[in-house]
């Protein structure tokens, strides 16, 4: 019954306070995998493994022996 007003069954008026937005926001956050800062922390650690992956692509064909280099791959090939 979201939106839904509970005495009147009329649409929600919404809150209309910075205070009544405010408790709306924090009631429906419920972690912070989507936050500003966790989603520039995850853009970083792919952008680190991609240029890893670059890396020991360039080093294999150079002839350096890489162990564990095919999930290296495996990554690449999926996008991630």
């Amino acid at each position: 019954m979201d939106g839904v007003h509970l005495m009147h069954g009329g649409a929600s008026t919404r809150p209309r306070t910075q205070e009544g937005r405010a408790k709306i926001r924090a009631a429906n956050t419920t972690h912070g995998c989507y936050t500003a800062e966790s989603r520039a922390a995850r853009r970083r650690t792919d952008a680190f493994i991609a240029e890893t992956c670059a890396v020991l692509a360039s080093l294999q064909k150079g002839g350096v022996p890489i162990t564990n280099f095919a999930k290296c791959q495996e990554i690449s090939e999926k996008g991630g």
